[in-house]
Order: C-alpha cells, then sequence, then structure tokens
C-alpha cells in the first residue's frame, strides 16, 4: 500500500487497548488465569478486531467500559478518592460524547458497584453512593457539555432522531433475538 493509504491498516488506540484493559480487569476481579483467558479472548474476537481496525467508535466505548470497571474495583476497595471518583466522571462522559450508547455499559457498572457497596457494606455504603450519585452527573454535565455544539446547530433531535434507527415492536424483538445471538456466536471468531 501506498505511504498515505498506510493509515488505513492500523487500529485505533482504544482498540488496542481493549486486549491489556480486559487483563487488567480480569487480574482485578479474577485471577491470573482468568486475566490471560479473557485478553486472549479479546485480542481474537473478531467484531473487536474489525471495531479497531475500522476506527470505529465502538472501541472507545469498550475500552471506556473496561476502564469503568477498573475504576469502579479501586472504590469499591477503598471507597474511592477524589481522583478516582473524577475518573470515572471523565471516563464515562468521554465514552458517552463517543456514542450514547455508552449509558448502557455506564449504568451497568454503575448499579454492580452501588449493589455491590450495598451488599459488602449496608448502610455505611451511603456516602460511597452518594459520590457515586455525583460521579454520574459529572459524566452527565460533561457529556451535555461536549454535544452542546451539535444541539445549538441542529437540535437535540439531532442526538436522539435517526431516521435509520427506529424502535422495533415488542414482539419482532422478541423474534429476532434468538437468531441476533446466533449470529452474534457464530460471528465472534470467524475470519473476515
Amino acid at each position: 500500500p501506498s505511504e498515505s493509504a498506510a493509515w488505513m491498516n492500523t487500529t485505533s488506540p482504544a482498540g488496542a487497548a481493549v486486549v491489556p484493559l480486559t487483563y487488567a480487569v480480569g487480574r482485578v476481579l479474577y485471577t491470573r488465569t482468568a486475566a490471560l483467558v479473557g485478553a486472549a479472548l479479546a485480542a481474537a474476537a473478531t467484531p473487536l478486531v474489525l471495531y479497531s481496525a475500522n476506527a470505529r467508535g465502538y472501541s472507545v466505548v469498550a475500552a471506556a467500559y473496561l476502564a469503568l470497571l477498573l475504576v469502579a474495583a479501586h472504590i469499591r476497595a477503598g471507597g474511592g478518592t477524589l481522583r478516582q471518583w473524577a475518573a470515572f466522571a471523565v471516563v464515562g462522559a468521554a465514552g458517552m460524547a463517543t456514542i450514547p450508547v455508552m449509558l448502557y455499559p455506564l449504568g451497568a457498572v454503575a448499579l454492580w458497584l452501588a449493589l455491590t457497596l450495598v451488599v459488602e457494606r449496608g448502610r455505611q455504603a451511603v456516602p460511597v453512593l452518594a459520590a457515586l450519585a455525583a460521579a454520574l452527573a459529572a459524566a452527565a454535565a460533561l457529556t451535555l457539555l461536549a454535544y452542546l455544539p451539535i444541539i445549538h446547530v441542529n437540535g437535540f433531535a439531532a442526538l436522539v432522531g435517526n431516521k435509520f434507527v427506529v424502535a422495533s415492536s415488542w414482539p419482532a424483538f422478541y423474534r429476532q433475538l434468538l437468531p441476533s445471538l446466533g449470529f452474534t456466536l457464530a460471528s465472534w471468531a470467524q475470519p473476515y
């Protein structure tokens, strides 16, 4: 390939970070063996490789999700420093500013952290839960700030209204769920 096209044969930094982040999450939450297996699976996962090679925002979401898990694990262990809560808010906002679908991983990590704290600490979890709420509010504010130029120029509908993506009815969703899961599993390690 020509030198000008060489950039197309690289991976995104976020996509490349998914493998070591997967290892780090596995190491913090489980064992070294689980971390190695997870990193190997992430490195060989066809969708992750394609997202990274195509420099898709989904790689940023995957990396941000893993980074949030790491930060949340450290918060869980020690109650959270100001720096950790700031990292939680900034990483969450960076993912949300990349693709709004980051709301799901951010919500999953926040819910996991909240439930884990309540189960492990009971009433003593209240200050940490308050800090979690503040970090989520900060992430929302930073995300809004990032989207403000789009909202100002094109209106809020530009963010939530996509003529190419429409909601399915519940019956259609249920009919498509198993075939979609089957396709995802079949394509997970399929070479392209």
